[in-house]
């Protein structure tokens, strides 16, 4: 938790119902950038404590705009069988390696970038103490 704590956390397909929220304000999040293609606008409010912003926009597209180490991402049910082309995933893990802030994190569950995340040496995968969600993942970058 201390990985988030007062950090930006972007969540890539976040959906309309994102548990994302209720995540932040429990590992005190100050900023939630949600990315969707399916919102209609972008949107900027608060929450508990948290400022969230909802972002149309496709994941890699987002991702590769922002700055480097920059921020936390989740990915939650991004599998090939959503998005088909595993260049497409081969990229985000690119581009999520890159925009990971030192000391940060990239988890989820369900989201095949996960495979193409464990060929970067700037990033180590993290063991879940406990998990009853099938396929979670957890990597951290390397403090520079």
């Amino acid at each position: 938790s201390k990985s988030l704590s007062d950090r930006l956390l972007t969540d890539l397909g976040a959906g309309k119902e994102s548990f994302m929220r209720t995540f932040a304000r429990r590992f005190g999040v100050k900023l939630l950038l949600e990315v969707d293609l399916a919102y209609k606008n972008v949107r900027d409010t608060s929450s508990g404590g948290v400022r969230i912003i909802w972002a149309q926009e496709d994941m890699l597209r987002a991702v590769a705009q922002m700055p480097n180490d920059c921020s936390n991402f989740t990915l939650n049910g991004i599998g090939l069988e959503l998005i088909t082309s595993r260049e497409y995933h081969d990229a985000l893990a690119y581009e999520l390696v890159r925009a990971t802030r030192p000391g940060g994190v990239i988890f989820g569950f369900g989201s095949d970038v996960s495979i193409y995340l464990k060929q970067y040496s700037q990033i180590v995968s993290r063991p879940l103490e406990s998990s009853k969600v099938a396929d979670c993942f957890i990597f951290q970058k390397k403090e520079e």
